[in-house]
């Protein structure tokens, strides 16, 4: 909880070690806070289900 208080005062903290590709979007976590993360073409923000959920989004590798 606390990390999400940092997070929003001073932004996320992007996991540059574990990004994927889900065949639309590179996706990752925050490193403090572990909300999902997603690259659109402005930059990192988080990932909205209601906005980004598309049927061509594939799962990451770790859980297909």
């Amino acid at each position: 909880m606390l990390n999400r208080i940092v997070c929003n005062i001073f932004g996320h903290r992007i996991d540059r070690k574990h990004v994927w590709f889900d065949e639309l979007d590179f996706r990752t976590s925050c490193r403090r806070c572990g909300t999902p993360m997603v690259r659109s073409i402005h930059g990192w923000r988080e990932f909205d289900p209601e906005r980004d959920n598309e049927a061509d989004r594939i799962g990451h590798p770790n859980h297909r």
